[in-house]
């Protein structure tokens, strides 16, 4: 053909005297039997699809076609047969303490060998310590390997205390961590060789360190202690802020406004603001009265503002007069009648109280008891009673008024200075030496004041 490439446009082939064009060739993916989408090339079994490729025994053949008898798990413990150290026995630690390669599952007591020695631990008088020999020089059932000289095993775990790394706790293993003298049972700080201990909390200062040191040495780790630099064991925080109650003056900060409680003039508010105007050591913010000095904060109504600056304090009776001019403050009497104008009004004086309201005042009432119909027809009945309740009835009480069982009270009280006794004086709160009388029993005085 023209042009020496016979007319197809490629390179020619030195061995067929043709051009041969590479890209007229699809080669296709890599062949793939199983069709699992792995190359046989790179499949642990071509001919069985198993896209996870899982190989339990590390044989370089996937599980999917490993023989029946390695895959197998009779004890159904996921542990396949060919790995099982206890293959009939379900046992999925596939724990082993003697180390012979047969699971404790599927081995009798009789069979294990703990120290490896070729005597059973049954059979074995020295049992964690390696004795083929079974020497007993001193026949006591304990090898010579763990009996120096007969000495005693204090915490009965085989090992004579001569050779026992715990002594006093039973550690038949010997576990030893830190290769130091003492077993892990029994060290302070099994992962390192120090026995250090400042605070005697028996966590040794080496792991102390590691778990964040306890600087104050009260037994907490400064990781978890409120106060690291002052001993405080109970992690008192009566404040709850996180902060020990050790590390706080004045057991801390209550209200949790950063001012100390000794220097906080509200100790109960949260704030900032420590002004105090009236200067009376009440911080303006909790001051019921912040503008009138009252360290008492005294509030009688309960309303919040404090008496000292309250308008409704001056009033206690609330019978419309100030106490000022109230001449019976705390209680009502807006009428402030005064029989004996001695500035008491008579709501404040015994004399003058009405006490079964029938219009007689007692101090001139036969009947001090309720007598609605006030003609003391049963004034019988009524003095029955005992008005001062000293266990002496009205009736033959030589003081009606003065409590004295035994009678011998002194009732010549001269309440209005007349000189006249009250239990004779026809107005006895108001002076009338003469005791003229506007009807009998009652003198002109206090019926002018009725």
């Amino acid at each position: 053909g023209e042009g020496g490439d016979g007319g197809m446009g490629g390179d020619a082939d030195p061995d067929m005297g043709v051009d041969v064009d590479a890209g007229a060739f699809d080669l296709g993916p890599p062949p793939d039997a199983d069709s699992d989408g792995i190359p046989d090339d790179a499949d642990n079994c071509p001919d069985d699809a198993n896209v996870d490729q899982l190989d339990s025994d590390n044989d370089g053949q996937g599980d999917a076609c490993d023989p029946p008898e390695v895959m197998d798990d009779r004890d159904s413990d996921g542990v396949t047969d060919a790995l099982d150290n206890c293959p009939d026995d379900a046992n999925p630690d596939q724990a082993d303490a003697d180390l012979n390669g047969i699971g404790d599952a599927c081995q009798d007591e009789n069979d294990v060998d703990t120290d490896g020695d070729g005597v059973n631990d049954a059979n074995d008088n020295c049992p964690f310590v390696p004795n083929a020999n079974q020497a007993d020089a001193d026949m006591n059932d304990v090898g010579d390997a763990c009996d120096a000289g007969g000495v005693m095993d204090t915490d009965g775990d085989g090992l004579n205390d001569e050779i026992d790394n715990c002594p006093a706790i039973p550690n038949p293993g010997q576990l030893n961590s830190d290769a130091d003298a003492l077993g892990d049972a029994c060290d302070n700080c099994p992962e390192a060789d120090n026995q250090a201990d400042i605070n005697d909390d028996g966590i040794g200062d080496a792991c102390a360190q590691a778990m964040g040191g306890d600087r104050d040495g009260d037994g907490v780790l400064d990781a978890d202690d409120n106060c690291p630099d002052l001993p405080n064991e109970d992690q008192s925080d009566a404040d709850l802020d996180g902060r020990g109650d050790a590390c706080q003056a004045g057991m801390g900060d209550l209200d949790g406004d950063g001012i100390a409680d000794l220097d906080d003039n509200c100790p109960g508010v949260a704030s900032f603001n420590i002004s105090d105007v009236d200067q009376d050591g009440v911080g303006d913010v909790c001051d019921n009265c912040p503008q009138d000095a009252n360290v008492d904060q005294d509030d009688a109504d309960d309303d919040g503002r404090g008496d000292a600056c309250d308008p409704d304090a001056l009033d206690p009776d609330n019978d419309g007069l100030d106490s000022v001019v109230d001449n019976c403050p705390d209680v009502f009497n807006p009428d402030q009648t005064d029989v004996d104008q001695n500035a008491v009004g008579d709501a404040c004086q015994a004399f003058f109280v009405d006490s079964d309201g029938d219009g007689h005042p007692d101090y001139r009432d036969e009947c001090k008891f309720p007598d609605p119909t006030g003609d003391f027809e049963d004034c019988a009945e009524v003095n029955e009673q005992d008005a001062d309740a000293d266990g002496v009835s009205n009736g033959v009480d030589n003081c009606h008024l003065v409590a004295n069982p035994d009678q011998d009270a002194d009732c010549e009280v001269n309440v209005d200075g007349d000189g006249i006794a009250n239990e004779a004086d026809n107005c006895p709160a108001v002076p009338n030496a003469d005791q003229a009388e506007a009807e009998p029993g009652l003198g002109e005085v206090c019926a002018v004041a009725n």
